[in-house]
């Protein structure tokens, strides 16, 4: 993007299923951008059920002003 600015709203397209695309998505939000991630998986950051990360990210995800689909 080459210092372009952002504007919102912007949609995070997670395909990684670990921690990326939230970060990614929080990262967005915390500038004042309305932000969607979207995950073909069934929970936002899936491999995190296998690191034991899981409730941490399902916390902070529901406790932002996120939108998750």
């Amino acid at each position: 993007m080459d210092g372009a600015p952002v504007v919102g709203p912007v949609a995070v397209f997670d395909d990684d299923h670990y921690y990326l695309g939230a970060v990614l998505a929080e990262k967005l939000r915390l500038t004042g951008l309305r932000v969607s991630l979207v995950t073909p998986a069934d929970r936002v950051s899936a491999w995190t059920v296998n690191t034991l990360e899981q409730p941490q990210f399902k916390n902070a995800c529901w406790s932002s002003a996120s939108k998750y689909s």
